[in-house]
């Protein structure tokens, strides 16, 4: 694409499928390939990128001059893997890419931090900040006034209500709602299609509605 900024992914799983449509979407980043630690996906294309080997390679890229990355690494609960893959590219000299799906609505009064990925259909509403490193999967819905602190991730179809504070590293399941004024602490995994009513302790794991704690 003439003009586009080159940018290489770290992640070749589902997630990168689904962050590489956002990118394609907004034509802003042109993807020359994509990174993975499991040597069975090298040489083959996911959604249409070349898997061209390991995060061994990010400094050859770099020194080759492309100085832009991008986040295709998701989670199901732990987001300790995408933090570490966030901070080693950082640590390379490499700009994390913040994307945005051009069908996504991000509100002009809220604000988004290096290398998040705002998904198709993702709602970020007035007065919200997100942080750095941070995925709102498609549909999510961050009402107004909400905070989601950086390496978090917010699950296909969550729903955070006003004023929600979402803890640094910690997952919103999919299809969980968080009712307004509620916080979840550092770490913490919110399972899938769970209701939070009440304020949720760091690293915990809470399921089912209403959620209560299992760890």
């Amino acid at each position: 694409m003439m003009g586009s900024l080159e940018v290489v992914g770290l992640g070749a799983g589902g997630h990168a499928k689904l962050v590489i449509d956002a990118i394609d979407s907004a034509g802003v980043y042109e993807v020359i390939g994509l990174l993975d630690p499991d040597e069975s996906l090298w040489e083959t294309r996911v959604a249409g990128k070349l898997v061209l080997g390991g995060d061994e390679l990010l400094g050859k890229i770099r020194l080759d001059g492309v100085d832009r990355a991008f986040l295709g690494v998701g989670s199901t609960g732990d987001t300790t893997r995408r933090r570490m893959v966030f901070e080693k590219a950082c640590s390379e000299g490499f700009e994390i890419a913040t994307v945005r799906h051009t069908a996504s609505y991000v509100s002009a009064t809220s604000t988004l931090g290096e290398g998040t990925v705002i998904l198709a259909n993702a709602t970020v509403g007035p007065e919200s900040r997100v942080g750095r490193n941070v995925a709102i999967n498609a549909g999510a819905v961050v009402e107004h006034d909400t905070v989601v602190e950086d390496h978090a991730q917010i699950a296909t179809g969550a729903l955070l209500c006003g004023g929600v504070h979402i803890g640094p590293g910690a997952h919103i399941g999919a299809g969980a709602s968080v009712k307004q004024g509620v916080r979840i602490g550092d770490g913490a995994t919110v399972g899938a299609g769970a209701a939070v009513i009440r304020d949720v302790e760091a690293g915990s794991v809470v399921v089912g509605v209403p959620a209560r704690r299992i760890r």
